[in-house]
C-alpha cells in the first residue's frame, strides 16, 4: 500500500467535514473575516486595497497590519465563487486538511497499525479546536499550516527537502502576526540546538525576508507590541501551560474564538496525551528534539500579548499537541479508540453545529446580510448606522453589498504613508451611508433612517421624536440585534 494513502484519505474526509453547511456556520461574516474578502476582491478589480495602496504588502486591517498573503489566496476563490463566507473559508478548509494530512504522515512514521492510524486520524479531524479554525475566513489556519509543512520537511531530516522546508516556514511570516514572531525564533532555535544553516538555506531565509526587513522601520511592523509586558507574558505563559486551559475552561473572553461548552481540546484527549508524551520520548533524538523546539517556541508568540489572551495566537500549539495526542491514541485499546470516535463526533455535532449557530450569532455580526440588502432596496433614503458597539461594521456591508471597489476609492482620498496610520476611527462615509456614533438630539431631527442595535434606541425618544420602525432582525433565539428607525423631525425638534 502507498504510505500516502491513507493521510490523504483523512485529509480528505476531514476536508469534507471542514465544508460541511460552510456558508451558514459561523452564521455569518466576522468583521475580520469581510476585511479579508473586501480587500480581497479590491484588490482582484483595481489592484488596490480599500484604502487605495498599490499591493499591499501587510494589509491595514482596522489598524492593525495584518500580513497580506492570505488575502492574496483568497483573490481565486472569490474570482470563481463570488464575494461569498463560502470563497473567504474555502482557504482554510484546504489548510486544515494539510494539518490533518501533515499530523497522520508523522504518526504513521511511528505506528505500524493502519487500523490505528485510520481511527487516531479521524480523531484528530473532530478535535474542536481544528473544526473551529479551519472554517474561518481570515489567515490563521493558513498561517500554521504553511509553517507545520515546513516544519515536516525539516522534520523527516533529509538534505532534499531543507530548502523548501525554510522556505515555507519564512513564507508563513506573511500570513500573520504570529508567524513573525514563531518562524525567527524556530529558525533560532533550530541554529543553537541542531546545526548552522548551509548558504542556501541562509540566502532563502535572507531572500524571503526582504519585505519584511524594510517594513521593520515602519509603524505598521510593531503595531502587536504595544501593550506588551513583562507580567502579562507570564501571566499568559502559565495559562497556556495548565491543562485546564486546554481541556476546560477557556480563558479566551473573546466569544468568536470559542465553541459553547469546548475547550479547545476535548477532555477526554488528556488521556492520550499523557500516553502520547511517554510515547514520543521514544523518538529519534533529532525527532525529540525538533517537536521539543516548536512546541516550546509557539508558547512565545502565544504569550505576547496584552491583558487578555488570544487562542488563536497559540493555534501553531495545535501541531506538537496533536502529534502527541495522536499517538496516545494509536496506544488505545481498539474499543477504546471506536468508542472516544463516536463519543467526539457527537459532542462536536452538538457543540458547533446545533449549540454555536444559536448562541454566537451576535458575537459573528449576524444581521448585516439582511441590513445590507434592505439599504440596497432603499436606496432613496440617508442612512446612519450607529458604530458605539460594533465600530468596525462598514466593512460588513461593503462586503454584504458587494460595494463597487473603483466606486469606493474614488469617494475616498488614498492614505497617505499607508503604514503609519496606526490609529483607527469609528467613522466613515460612503454614498448614502454614514458609519459613525449617534448624536440622538441631533440626528433624530434630521431625515433619515438611523441603524442600531437593541440599545441604540430607548422608548422615550422613539415617542418624543416620532421615530417609525422601518427594519428588525433578530438572531435564531429572536433576540434583537440590529433595528433601524426613519425619522419624521417633529415639532419637539424646534424646542431643543
Amino acid at each position: 500500500m502507498n504510505k500516502n494513502i491513507i493521510p490523504l484519505l483523512i485529509a480528505f474526509l476531514s476536508f469534507l467535514l471542514f465544508t460541511y453547511q460552510l456558508g451558514s456556520i459561523p452564521p455569518s461574516a466576522y468583521v475580520d473575516e469581510a476585511t479579508v474578502g473586501y480587500n480581497a476582491y479590491s484588490i482582484m478589480q483595481t489592484v488596490r486595497d480599500e484604502y487605495g495602496q498599490f499591493l499591499p504588502i501587510y494589509i491595514r486591517y482596522f489598524a492593525a497590519y495584518t500580513p497580506a498573503l492570505y488575502t492574496y489566496l483568497v483573490i481565486p476563490f472569490i474570482k470563481f465563487f463570488g464575494l461569498t463566507t463560502f470563497a473567504l473559508r474555502i482557504g482554510s478548509v484546504l489548510s486544515g486538511a494539510v494539518l490533518v494530512f501533515i499530523v497522520v504522515k508523522v504518526i504513521s512514521t511511528f505506528t505500524t497499525s493502519k487500523f490505528s492510524q485510520i481511527l487516531a486520524g479521524l480523531i484528530f479531524t473532530l478535535t474542536p479546536w481544528l473544526v473551529f479554525n479551519s472554517r474561518l475566513g481570515y489567515e490563521v489556519m493558513f498561517a500554521t499550516a504553511l509553517f507545520s509543512f515546513g516544519f515536516y520537511l525539516i522534520f523527516q531530516n533529509k538534505p532534499r527537502y531543507f530548502l523548501f522546508g525554510w522556505f515555507l516556514i519564512s513564507l508563513s511570516t506573511y500570513t500573520a502576526h504570529t508567524q513573525r514572531y514563531l518562524a525567527p525564533l524556530f529558525v533560532l532555535g533550530y541554529i543553537l540546538f541542531f546545526r548552522r544553516l548551509t548558504k542556501k538555506e541562509s540566502l532563502i531565509l535572507l531572500v524571503t525576508q526582504i519585505p519584511n526587513i524594510i517594513m521593520l522601520f515602519t509603524p505598521a511592523f510593531w503595531t502587536k507590541t504595544t501593550s506588551l509586558t513583562p507580567q502579562f507574558f507570564i501571566t499568559n505563559l502559565i495559562l497556556f501551560l495548565s491543562p485546564s486551559t486546554w481541556f476546560g475552561a477557556l480563558p479566551d473572553i473573546d466569544l468568536q474564538h470559542q465553541i459553547p461548552q469546548t475547550a479547545p481540546f476535548l477532555w477526554w484527549q488528556i488521556l492520550p496525551l499523557v500516553i502520547g508524551i511517554h510515547a514520543v520520548t521514544k523518538f529519534q533524538k533529532p525527532h525529540l528534539r525538533l517537536l521539543a523546539l516548536v512546541l516550546l517556541v509557539s508558547l512565545v508568540p502565544a504569550s505576547l500579548t496584552g491583558e487578555f489572551i488570544s487562542i488563536q495566537r497559540a493555534l501553531p500549539l495545535i501541531l506538537p499537541l496533536g502529534i502527541i495526542i495522536t499517538l496516545g491514541v494509536t496506544r488505545l485499546p481498539k474499543l477504546f479508540q471506536f468508542g472516544f470516535l463516536a463519543y467526539s463526533l457527537v459532542l462536536l455535532y452538538r457543540s458547533y453545529f446545533v449549540f454555536s449557530p444559536s448562541l454566537m450569532a451576535p458575537a459573528w455580526n449576524y444581521g448585516y446580510t439582511q441590513l445590507s440588502k434592505y439599504i440596497n432596496q432603499n436606496q432613496g433614503f440617508h442612512y446612519v448606522i450607529d458604530t458605539t458597539r460594533n465600530p468596525r461594521s462598514y466593512i460588513l456591508y461593503l462586503f454584504y453589498s458587494s460595494y463597487s471597489p473603483k466606486k469606493l476609492l474614488s469617494q475616498r482620498l488614498p492614505l497617505s504613508n499607508y503604514y503609519s496610520q496606526t490609529t483607527y476611527s469609528n467613522t466613515t462615509s460612503f454614498g448614502n451611508i454614514e458609519f459613525r456614533p449617534l448624536n440622538n438630539s441631533i440626528d433624530f431631527c434630521r431625515s433619515q433612517i438611523i441603524i442600531g442595535d437593541s440599545l441604540t434606541f430607548n422608548p422615550t425618544d422613539v415617542a418624543k421624536y416620532g421615530l417609525t420602525r422601518v427594519f428588525d432582525v433578530g438572531d435564531y433565539r429572536n433576540n434583537l440585534l440590529l433595528v433601524g428607525y426613519r425619522t419624521s423631525p417633529s415639532p419637539s425638534c424646534k424646542r431643543l
